[in-house]
C-alpha cells in the first residue's frame, strides 16, 4: 500500500507541471523587424523592385528565404503575363496549415513589386509597398515561431505586378478559389507606413467590410484591441473607387467572390514619386497598423462559429451616412494643421460646410458626393508632393 502511495505521489509530481503548464504567450510585433525589412526592400541596391530587374529577382529570393527561415511551406508561382512585353510574373506564396479546419482559408496579401523608374525618376517604393510586405513577413514569423491553430489555413501571399493591372494577384485569387473550399476572408495591405497628411499620424483605413458576412464584427474585434491613440476608419470600398476603378489587389479577390478587407494609411504626397524613401516612413504608425492586422487575425477564432461568406455586390448595403461621418473625421484631422496641409480659405470653408451638412443629415449623401470629397482631399494632399507631375500622372495612370 505504501509503495502504491509513493508511486502515485511520484507520478503526480511528474505530470502536474504538464497538466498545469501555461500556453506560450502570443508573440508580439517587433518594430525593429519591420524597420529592417523596409530598409532592405527599399534600398537602392534593389532598384525599386521593378519586374525583370536584378533587384526584383533579389527581392524574390529575400522574401522566400525569410519565409523558409520561419519554417513555412513556401513556393514561387511563375506565369507569363498576357501583356507579352512584361516580365514573367513571380508570385510568392506561404502556407500556415490548420489541423482543425484545413478546408477553410484566410488570405493575407501585400504586393512586393514597384516601378523602379517612372517618368525619369528612380522610385524605391518604401511605403508602396515595402511596408505592407514587412508587415506580412513579421506576421509570418509570429505564426511560424508561435504556431496556433486559428481554425483556418492561412495563406500569406506576395503578388507580383500589382502596378501592372494587378496581374499577379489575379492568378493567385483564381488558384486559391479552386484550392480552398471556403475563403473566410482576405486582407490586402498596400501602403501602411506613412500618414495620409499632417495630422493623420495615428489612423488606418479599413475598406470593404460590407463585402462579407461577419466582417464588420471581425473589424470591431480588431478595433477593441487598439489603444486610444490609434483610430480605425472603416468605409465602403465604393467610396474609394472613383469611376469604379479598383485601387489594389483586393479587386482580384473580389472578382472571385471572396470577402475582402483593404487596409491602407492613405495615399500621401510621396505616392509614386522619388520621395517615397525610408526616411519618410513613420515607424510608430507602421507598427500600430501591423499590430491591428495581427490582432484582427487572432480575433477570428472568437468568431469562428459565426457565418462568414461573400455578399453579392447587388445585395451589399453600404452605409454612406456613416461613411460621410468618417470623411468628416478625416477633414477634422486635416483642419488641425491648415498650414502644413496647404489649406486655403476655400478649402477650409468647403470642409466646414460639408461637416455641418453631414452632421445634421438623417439621409445618406450620394456616393458621387462622397467620391468628389475624396478626390478633393487627394488633390489637396498632392499640393505637398515634391513631384506634383508624377503624383497626379500616377493617379491618372491608375484610372487608365
Amino acid at each position: 500500500m505504501m509503495k502504491k502511495a509513493v508511486m502515485l505521489v511520484t507520478l503526480s509530481v511528474f505530470f502536474a507541471p504538464l497538466c498545469f503548464a501555461k500556453k506560450p504567450a502570443p508573440l508580439p510585433i517587433k518594430p525593429e523587424n519591420l524597420k529592417r525589412h523596409v530598409q532592405y526592400l527599399a534600398s537602392p541596391e534593389l532598384e525599386g523592385r521593378k519586374p525583370g530587374s536584378p533587384g526584383h529577382n533579389t527581392t524574390v529570393s529575400y522574401i522566400e528565404s525569410q519565409l523558409d527561415s520561419y519554417g513555412l511551406h513556401t513556393w514561387i508561382e511563375e506565369k507569363t503575363p498576357w501583356m507579352f512585353w512584361k516580365s514573367t510574373i513571380k508570385n510568392i506564396i506561404a502556407e500556415v496549415p490548420s489541423r482543425s479546419h484545413p478546408e477553410k482559408c484566410i488570405i493575407l496579401a501585400a504586393h512586393y513589386d514597384h516601378y523602379g523608374d517612372l517618368f525619369g525618376d528612380h522610385l524605391l517604393g518604401a511605403n508602396d509597398n515595402a511596408t505592407g510586405v514587412a508587415t506580412l513577413l513579421e506576421i509570418a514569423r509570429i505564426l511560424g515561431q508561435n504556431p496556433v491553430d486559428l481554425g483556418a489555413t492561412v495563406h500569406i501571399v506576395f503578388p507580383d505586378q500589382e502596378e501592372a493591372f494587378i496581374s499577379g494577384s489575379k492568378r493567385i485569387a483564381s488558384w486559391l478559389g479552386l484550392t480552398c473550399q471556403q475563403v473566410v476572408f482576405t486582407m490586402t495591405l498596400d501602403m501602411v507606413g506613412k500618414g495620409f497628411f499632417k495630422g493623420f499620424d495615428n489612423h488606418l483605413f479599413v475598406f470593404g467590410a460590407e463585402s462579407g458576412q461577419s466582417l464588420p464584427e471581425l473589424v470591431s474585434e480588431g478595433k477593441k484591441l487598439q489603444g486610444a491613440q490609434f483610430s480605425i476608419l472603416d468605409a465602403p470600398i465604393s467610396v474609394l473607387e472613383v469611376f469604379g476603378v479598383a485601387r489594389s489587389d483586393y479587386a482580384s479577390f473580389r472578382s472571385q467572390k471572396m470577402p475582402f478587407l483593404f487596409l491602407t494609411t492613405g495615399m500621401p504626397a510621396t505616392y509614386h514619386t522619388a520621395a517615397d524613401t525610408i526616411d519618410t516612413i513613420d515607424w510608430a504608425l507602421h507598427a500600430k497598423a501591423s499590430k491591428f492586422v495581427l490582432d484582427t487575425l487572432r480575433s477570428y477564432p472568437r468568431l469562428s462559429s459565426a457565418t462568414f461568406g461573400y455578399i453579392e455586390k447587388k445585395k451589399q448595403k453600404p452605409d454612406y451616412l456613416a461613411a460621410s461621418r468618417q470623411i468628416s473625421l478625416l477633414m477634422d484631422a486635416m483642419l488641425k494643421f491648415p498650414g502644413e496641409n496647404r489649406l486655403n480659405s476655400r478649402d477650409m470653408k468647403w470642409m466646414k460646410k460639408k461637416q455641418q451638412k453631414w452632421a445634421r443629415a438623417t439621409k445618406a449623401p450620394s456616393l458621387w458626393e462622397l467620391q468628389r470629397a475624396v478626390v478633393r482631399i487627394i488633390t489637396i494632399v498632392g499640393r505637398n508632393s515634391t513631384d506634383k507631375a508624377s503624383y497626379f500622372k500616377s493617379i491618372i495612370g491608375k484610372l487608365l
